[in-house]
């Protein structure tokens, strides 16, 4: 029973047609506004590459690509 009686309202409220509505009741054109959010970011330049040479020295100085993590010698571990 509640099914039919939702059923003939629904039926009445969909034969209206859509251009009933007044034209003094539309809404206003939408002003979309977009601002990038790389506006204003800093520029960053890409890192320079060293030569591989040097990298190798340097990690063999450190003793170990996890030497700089080593305590130095008579101090205490931060």
């Amino acid at each position: 029973m509640m099914y039919r009686i939702l059923a003939t309202v629904a039926s009445f409220w969909l034969a209206v047609p859509a251009h009933a509505a007044e034209k003094s009741a539309s809404l206003p054109p939408l002003r979309l506004h977009y601002v990038s959010a790389f506006v204003g970011a800093p520029v960053v330049a890409d890192p320079k590459p060293i030569d591989w040479r040097h990298s190798n020295a340097l990690v063999g100085q450190l003793q170990g690509h996890a030497g700089h993590w080593r305590a130095p010698a008579g101090g205490a571990r931060p």
